[in-house]
């Protein structure tokens, strides 16, 4: 080969070799302000408001879910986004139960365990979030489940 053809690989494999050892930011969790594409199948974008907590401790010993709260009722504000598989499943004003994997207080009192840092919603907060859509044996009403969110103002 000619020293072109060997100069131009090697200037190619630097450019590489530079630009692939350069540090990358950590990517982080989905957050619940993505947009509109980026929503995963299976899953909804809305804002919604806490209408009624549910007490009803669930969950074995150990789990926070058996101290604290986890289901809440929940009035759909505004659907933001679908994930593909889930469109039209909720509407502006529908109320559905909703389960928060990391409880309804804040993280630091539940979980103190993880690094996940909820404020914890109570009655009247509004919050945005990715809901995940699952489907539930023996019932046509989906489950929908909350892992993180954030609070927004009324």
């Amino acid at each position: 080969m000619s020293k072109l053809v060997w100069g131009l690989l090697s200037f190619i494999l630097l450019l590489g070799a530079c630009s692939s050892s350069k540090q990358h930011p950590k990517q982080a969790s989905p957050s619940p302000e993505v947009g509109p594409s980026q929503v995963p199948p299976g899953h909804v974008q809305l804002v919604g408001t806490i209408i009624r907590i549910l007490d009803m401790r669930t969950g074995q010993e150990g789990d926070p879910c058996a101290s604290y709260p986890c289901q809440a009722v929940v009035r759909v504000d505004s659907v933001l986004a679908y994930g593909s598989g889930v469109q039209g499943i909720l509407s502006s004003g529908d109320e559905v139960v909703m389960h928060f994997t990391f409880t309804l207080a804040p993280t630091r009192e539940a979980r103190p365990d993880i690094e996940v840092a909820l404020p914890g919603l109570k009655e009247g907060d509004r919050f945005r979030a990715i809901v995940t859509v699952q489907e539930q044996m023996g019932t046509r009403q989906p489950r929908f489940i909350v892992h993180e969110y954030e609070k927004v103002s009324s």
